[in-house]
């Protein structure tokens, strides 16, 4: 079984503002999220991971190790 991070916990490594994600869920952008209950929501942290390696930009199209 994956990770679960806590919105806090996700804002934390992204940096950015938990008022951001909760925007995010509520337009149905960002990362993917479980709805746990009515008031809880958390982030498998490899669904994270993935979301975030989606993102990456990589000037000229190369990457650079």
């Amino acid at each position: 079984m994956t990770r679960l991070l806590t919105p806090a916990e996700v804002a934390d490594l992204t940096r950015l503002a938990p008022q951001t994600l909760a925007h995010w869920r509520s337009a149905g952008k960002g990362p993917p999220y479980i709805k746990v209950s009515t008031y809880r929501v958390m982030y498998p942290a490899d669904r994270l991971e993935k979301w975030l390696d989606s993102r990456l930009v990589v000037p000229n199209g190369r990457a650079r190790v």
